[in-house]
């Protein structure tokens, strides 16, 4: 996967939780190249914000201008705006420097810990002006029902607002549950062909800080790639998933996501430090095989991979055409495609989990490896071709796992375009 270009616009998080911050973070960690447009700076941490300082609109709307003349851009994420002579600036950069940019507007109007975060003049440019252009609009409950003007409480309500916000000129809302209360959360897609529904486990935490603006960001970066919205949107949910799980448990109050381990392949947690991380829970939440894959080589030119549980294996036969007898760190060719099938099935068990989808025992991923000078002379790169079988699964079904699995498996974009791999289903 090559580099994309995400320019985030919003507020800065002094906590590093939420904001610009997570923004940045989550572009990063799937592959992406972060650019921002501050518009306030805040003195904040887990447990509330202390103050606000808005960024000059004028200063805001040349930042916007420039990094899309020099760096170019591949989708907008915007958040917080604050003021209205910010939001109407932004509005006008964006419509004069990337108009068919893909926008993912996140109608930031308060904090997690309740702050207000946009008055009603800033409200106003969001609903007349940056609503109808934006790609998608992602509020939650309390956010459609001040865009809407209406109780956004039961199913019914949410369905309602949907509707409202398409009639106000949305091309596409993303209504989200987590603010509804029960276990199993629903997100509601609203386009001009239907609702598509998102349901997921609710994760038992306090650190939710940035949830939004994470989940905002990652969506932004499906569609720089070129992904349908709502695939853009199914793999946004599961990096958001993982950064939950991989919280790094810091702060007394509504703590930060794990951003980096959520894609982060073949590492083992680090040791413990002076500072053990807050957890709510009595027992130690599962942890994502996705980032903690790892693979070996057992001799010959058999292979065996398997997560570090012990939980996920994998066997395939090294290629012939690759070479070496086999043995650990006689092949990086080997290791390598040892390490991305381990990981890949991994992605793949992930994916079907969230999606309540049975994957059989015996589905397998083999790999074909090759470590080469690229034929632009620029350098060395990596191919890897993959085929993944998933015995008694529908074909269609099966492909449909593999595409999002390809967004979900940090291997595939880990090495920042390095890595051209194609898939396919055995």
């Amino acid at each position: 996967m090559g580099w994309f270009r995400v320019l985030a616009i919003g507020g800065s998080d002094s906590g590093g939780g939420a904001g610009i911050e997570a923004d940045v973070k989550t572009i990063t960690a799937l592959g992406g190249y972060a650019m921002t447009a501050i518009t306030a700076v805040t003195a904040q941490d887990t447990a509330g914000i202390a103050a606000i300082a808005p960024v000059p609109p004028d200063l805001v709307g040349r930042a916007i201008r420039m990094v899309v003349a020099d760096l170019g851009v591949d989708a907008i994420k915007l958040g917080m705006l604050g003021r209205a002579g910010t939001a109407e600036e932004v509005a006008r950069a964006i419509s004069a420097a990337a108009p068919a940019a893909p926008l993912v507007l996140d109608p930031v109007l308060a904090s997690t810990s309740g702050t207000a975060l946009a008055g009603a003049g800033a409200l106003a440019i969001i609903r007349d002006h940056l609503l109808p252009r934006a790609t998608l609009i992602t509020p939650n409950r309390d956010e459609a029902a001040a865009l809407t003007g209406g109780a956004v409480d039961t199913a019914a309500d949410a369905l309602r607002a949907g509707a409202a916000l398409l009639g106000m000129g949305a091309r596409a809302v993303l209504l989200k549950g987590g603010h509804f209360e029960g276990d199993t959360l629903v997100d509601r897609l609203f386009t001009a062909e239907g609702m598509t529904v998102f349901t997921h486990q609710r994760i038992a935490t306090r650190h939710t800080h940035g949830t939004g603006c994470t989940l905002a960001s990652a969506i932004a970066c499906g569609l720089a790639r070129g992904l349908p919205l709502a695939e853009a949107i199914a793999a946004a949910e599961a990096f958001l998933a993982a950064a939950l799980r991989a919280s790094p448990g810091y702060g007394s109050g509504h703590g930060p996501l794990g951003h980096a381990r959520a894609a982060m392949p073949l590492q083992d947690r680090p040791p413990s430090s002076s500072h053990e991380p807050v957890n709510d829970n009595t027992e130690e939440p599962p942890m994502n095989p996705l980032y903690h894959a790892r693979g070996h080589a057992t001799g010959g030119r058999t292979g065996h991979a398997e997560t570090s549980d012990g939980r996920l294996k994998v066997d395939l036969s090294t290629p012939k055409e690759l070479g070496g007898d086999g043995g650990v760190g006689t092949n990086p060719e080997q290791l390598f495609a040892l390490g991305y099938s381990a990981c890949f099935l991994g992605a793949l068990k992930y994916v079907a989990g969230q999606e309540k989808v049975k994957i059989p025992e015996d589905a397998a991923v083999h790999a074909e490896v090759g470590i080469g000078p690229r034929d632009d002379g620029t350098g060395f790169g990596i191919t890897a071709h993959l085929t993944v079988t998933i015995p008694g699964m529908d074909r269609a079904a099966a492909e449909d796992l593999v595409r999002k699995a390809e967004i979900v498996c940090p291997y595939a974009h880990a090495t920042r375009g390095n890595i051209e791999s194609k898939f396919a289903v055995g």
